[in-house]
C-alpha cells in the first residue's frame, strides 16, 4: 500500500464532496480542504479531469493562485531545524 495525501473538492455541478489523492507532497496521509493546500500537492492536482462520483460528470481541477513563487537562500545555524514552509498547519 502506497502513501498519499488528500484534497476534499466540491463538484461543481452537484455540490458533492470528492476526495482526491496526491503523490506530490509529503504523502504522509495527510488532508486539505481545497482552499488550503500545499503548493507541491496543488501542482499535483492542477489540471486533473475528474468524474463526480455521485453525478457522473466531469469537471477539472485548476489552481486559484500563484503559478510561480520566490525560492530564496538562507543561512542555517548548526542547530537549526529545517521547516520546509510548505505545510498547511
Amino acid at each position: 500500500m502506497s502513501c498519499f495525501d488528500s484534497v476534499f473538492v466540491t463538484c461543481p455541478h452537484c455540490s458533492s464532496e470528492e476526495e482526491v489523492q496526491s503523490k506530490g507532497g509529503k504523502c504522509e496521509m495527510r488532508r486539505f480542504q481545497s482552499h488550503k493546500v500545499p503548493l507541491a500537492i496543488a501542482g499535483d492536482v492542477h489540471g486533473r479531469t475528474l468524474t463526480c462520483r455521485s453525478c457522473g460528470k466531469e469537471y477539472r481541477l485548476s489552481v486559484d493562485g500563484p503559478t510561480r513563487v520566490r525560492v530564496i537562500a538562507e543561512e542555517v545555524l548548526d542547530d537549526e531545524e529545517w521547516d520546509d514552509g510548505l505545510s498547511a498547519d
